[in-house]
């Protein structure tokens, strides 16, 4: 199985401060907030898209072994 990504621990992320882009009057307005939405699913994973407010987009993967044939549904 090839290895996609990882997951950042606490310790491995620092913020330094933020700081407004685009025009002044994007800056002005109120923040949009962040979106999230399914947008694949099957019995082995699910793909999740997180809209950011600045519009970028992250696509996030979740997989788990899949049920054997005739488990029982939750």
């Amino acid at each position: 199985m090839e290895k996609t990504g990882a997951i950042l621990k606490k310790n491995q992320v620092r913020a330094a401060g933020s700081r407004p882009i685009g025009d002044a009057q994007a800056a002005r307005s109120a923040p949009a907030a962040p979106q999230a939405r399914l947008v694949e699913k099957n019995d082995s994973s699910a793909v999740i898209e997180v809209r950011c407010a600045c519009g970028r987009c992250t696509y996030i993967q979740c997989r788990w072994p899949a049920k054997p044939a005739g488990a029982p549904q939750p």
